[in-house]
């Protein structure tokens, strides 16, 4: 860890994943997301009956099929929220974030026949966010853990301290493209 660390890769590459994360909200904040674009043209193609195929074909539908879709909704007076999947095969994650706390609620459909489990996805965020913290204090120099939140996962066994790095929601999310290879499926 601190090997890795000392050289500065993982908190440069977590830092450019948040800012390109930050740039994709913006532009999905401001309606430019792709996503929204080609569900648009595709249901008014099928209204007017219009032949679409590039809207239709194996790539284009694959876009659509999400295996990961989270959602933040933090506010004050929230303590938990739950986002849920939006295909078969994947995993819902409503998080939020604030000075004190981060939660996570981790949900899929049960018996999906892909072997998809919310608990073990929980604990590889639980697993990562260690990881994450490890690697940041590797990389402070004085050790300080100023404005740490701490980590509750619903029926998660261990309740863990992030690292001052976690303390925005884009590098939360930075952290959870940590765990891509858990979805990943051959």
């Amino acid at each position: 860890v601190e090997a890795v660390a000392a050289g500065g890769e993982v908190k440069a590459a977590l830092e450019a994943a948040a800012a390109a994360h930050q740039g994709v909200s913006r532009a999905a904040a401001s309606g430019l997301g792709c996503d929204r674009h080609l569900m648009a043209l595709g249901k008014l193609a099928a209204k007017k009956g219009i032949s679409a195929p590039a809207l239709t074909d194996k790539i284009t539908a694959r876009s659509k099929d999400w295996l990961l879709s989270t959602s933040n909704g933090s506010q004050p007076y929230i303590d938990l929220f739950g986002f849920g999947p939006v295909t078969g095969e994947g995993y819902g994650i409503g998080y939020l974030v604030d000075k004190a706390q981060m939660s996570f609620c981790v949900t899929s459909f049960k018996g999906a026949s892909s072997g998809t489990s919310s608990s073990a996805f929980a604990s590889n965020i639980c697993s990562t966010m260690k990881w994450m913290k490890e690697m940041q204090e590797a990389v402070a120099k004085d050790g300080s853990e100023a404005n740490v939140p701490a980590l509750k996962l619903k029926g998660a066994k261990s309740k863990v301290n992030v690292a001052s790095l976690l303390t925005t929601i884009p590098l939360v999310v930075a952290g959870l493209a940590v765990l891509i290879p858990f979805l990943v499926r051959k």
